[in-house]
């Protein structure tokens, strides 16, 4: 898998579309990692979903399913924009 030249905005996004980077950590090494603004912009929505998923009680409600299908197409992404950050962020998902 290659890294994206261009970071373009995916069609099925629909979250704010950062232009600046940051740091972030991962939750599960504390292993620190330096984003692109679209990187981030996927790595908020990822993260967020989860946390959404994590505070209803019905996994079988239709908005966790949509929830679960955005997470694996930001993850998909993820894969193929920055390969080693992904790993480093979200291999141990």
């Amino acid at each position: 898998m290659s890294k994206l030249t261009h970071q373009e905005k995916p069609e099925w996004f629909t979250g704010e579309w950062y232009t600046k980077g940051d740091t972030v950590t991962s939750l599960h090494s504390g292993e620190k990692v330096k984003l692109t603004g679209p990187e981030l912009s996927i790595y908020d929505l990822i993260i967020g979903s989860r946390m959404y998923l994590q505070s209803i009680f019905d996994g079988d409600d239709p908005i966790a399913h949509e929830f679960k299908s955005v997470i694996k197409k930001g993850l998909d992404w993820f894969k193929k924009a920055n390969p080693t950050a992904y790993k480093t962020l979200f291999d141990n998902i």
